[in-house]
């Protein structure tokens, strides 16, 4: 299958394929859609320091809602949730690095 754009994040159904879940994937309910990093970079909840996150835990989002940057190398990458719902948990801090795979937020699809 064509690869994904990097803009578009890789959402599934909990727990996820991986066979080694991070401690934070573990205690993801059955039924929740992960919001998965596309790319290894530096997380980031806002547009600018200082400014309102893009999406706060208990706010509905829409597929194409942005939920957060990932930094690869100055270039500034738009991450949608993918999903509509409610954001349940948001699992990567802010300026956090992160790795690609690793689950960013998760959203409640029944919310």
């Amino acid at each position: 299958p064509p690869a994904a754009p990097a803009a578009a994040a890789a959402v599934e159904a909990a727990p996820g394929p991986a066979a080694a879940a991070a401690p934070a994937e573990a205690a993801i309910e059955e039924g929740m859609a992960v919001v998965r990093s596309p790319m290894v970079g530096t997380f980031y909840c806002a547009p600018e320091p200082g400014a309102q996150p893009f999406v706060r835990e208990g706010q509905r989002v829409q597929a194409d809602t942005v939920v957060c940057i990932i930094e690869v190398m100055k270039l500034m990458n738009s991450i949608t949730a993918g999903q509509a719902g409610v954001v349940r948990r948001v699992l990567a801090g802010d300026s956090q690095a992160v790795e690609f795979g690793e689950a960013l937020m998760v959203i409640d699809p029944q919310g």
